[in-house]
């Protein structure tokens, strides 16, 4: 998939939209405005802020010349708040969805990275203890029930984990049961991210992400040395 540059525009608006110091600009510029125009409204004599049972009355409705002449001004008064209100809440809004041109996401196709021996199991927990067996070495992981799942923006990373397991899977387990473990590896959405926003350290990242087998989940399969 092809990122495009009309979309990374839409994409720098909304973080435009979203920075602090606009949002503060909009409410100063809005309540200046709003100000400006009941000043005005009122020096004009109306319509707003119109005084027909006042006694200066005949000289206040004789200045609303004034307001009518310069209608104009009356307009940006409440126009430039208004466009500004709208490009906060209404064109912000619909720009939520918009992606980053670096956003990853997980490859939709699960990837088998070891297989395992469960050791022990501890329901109170909702944990099982396993000996992952790949390349020859075994070593014990931890998969749970209910693992936090970890992002490639973590400080640190371990191997393999945030390991989960369902939580049916988990309640049909046994000591010397033989499991699998599956990941989806992360992968760049958009081909040509490199051309809008370069960052090699969310790429190191990511291969980080996908060697250190994380977010694995593991699934029961037939003992071969005993049945099931």
């Amino acid at each position: 998939m092809e990122y495009s540059k009309f979309k990374y525009f839409l994409f720098l608006l909304n973080l435009f939209l979203n920075n602090k110091l606009f949002i503060a600009l909009v409410t100063i510029v809005v309540v200046l405005g709003l100000l400006a125009f009941f000043i005005y409204d009122y020096r004009a004599n109306g319509p707003v802020l119109n005084e027909h049972h006042s006694p200066n009355h005949r000289f206040r409705h004789s200045r609303k010349s004034i307001f009518e002449t310069h209608s104009w001004v009356k307009s940006l008064f409440l126009i430039i708040p208004a466009f500004l209100l709208l490009s906060l809440f209404v064109f912000k809004n619909s720009l939520t969805n918009i992606d980053a041109p670096d956003v990853v996401v997980p490859n939709s196709k699960p990837e088998l990275v070891a297989t395992g021996i469960v050791n022990r199991i501890n329901p109170r927990t909702h944990q099982a203890e396993i000996f992952v067996i790949k390349r020859g070495n075994t070593y014990p992981v931890i998969a749970e029930v209910d693992s936090r799942t970890v992002t490639p923006y973590d400080q640190v990373i371990y191997k393999y984990e945030g390991l989960h397991i369902d939580k049916k899977d988990f309640n049909r387990l046994h000591p010397n049961d033989v499991v699998e473990i599956k990941t989806n590896k992360l992968e760049f959405k958009y081909k040509n991210h490199a051309e809008f926003k370069d960052d090699k350290h969310l790429a190191e990242k990511v291969d980080l992400f996908n060697k250190s087998d994380v977010n694995g989940v593991v699934h029961k399969i037939p003992n071969p040395a005993k049945p099931d």
